[in-house]
């Protein structure tokens, strides 16, 4: 397998009709909500179909989740796709649907404590990134040791994303949340002898000169 396509879902709609990035209320926490793509979110997708026809003779994954299953579907319509559950978002338990101010409010300990021990902090009811971790890099490993078709191009979320990343690069998680990860953004990797894996483009989309 040669070339590797991490492509980040489209923009989610949180249930008050507002996308994820706009919404007045202030970011939220929304890992494992099966969020629908927003309409510039679709509008988003549908407009990269051109640019990334070559990648249609690959091999598509995608997430558990609608908003990147969705967002394959109309990055590559009519394309067969294989669900891998591993790479469903990262749950954040009772935080989920929340704004980051308000849990602040409510328990500024455990919200400092999180970045703090970002590897293992787990809020109420979820999962760390280690337990992240855990599930994603030996579903990822074992994809690549398969014989499909390439380029290998995957459909996933931010948390799964970072933890490739890492794995790859060997560097602190912390430092991995420097790594600017856009809605639709791409990261492309290429993976040579013995799997050995080289990134070749962080956060790629077609508006990059």
């Amino acid at each position: 397998m040669g070339m590797i396509y991490l492509i980040r879902h489209a923009e989610p709609q949180f249930d008050n009709g507002h996308g994820v990035t706009r919404d007045p209320e202030g970011p939220r926490y929304y890992g494992s909500l099966d969020l629908e793509l927003s309409r510039e979110g679709r509008e988003h997708a549908v407009s990269l179909e051109t640019s990334l026809e070559h990648l249609r003779e690959g091999t598509l994954i995608t997430s558990s989740m609608r908003r990147a299953q969705h967002t394959a579907e109309l990055i590559f319509p009519g394309k067969p796709y294989r669900v891998e559950p591993s790479f469903r978002e990262i749950d954040l338990g009772k935080w989920e649907g929340r704004t980051f101010q308000e849990v602040k409010e409510e328990d500024r300990m455990a919200f400092e404590e999180r970045w703090s021990h970002l590897e293992t902090f787990r809020s109420p009811g979820g999962e760390s990134f280690q337990d992240l971790r855990q599930r994603v890099i030996p579903a990822f490993r074992s994809l690549i040791g398969e014989n499909l078709s390439s380029p290998l191009v995957i459909t996933a979320h931010g948390g799964v994303f970072l933890v490739i990343l890492q794995e790859i690069l060997g560097i602190p998680l912390q430092t991995t949340f420097s790594l600017r990860q856009d809605y639709c953004g791409i990261h492309v990797l290429e993976n040579g002898k013995k799997d050995s894996l080289t990134i070749r483009q962080l956060n790629w989309h077609p508006g990059i000169l």
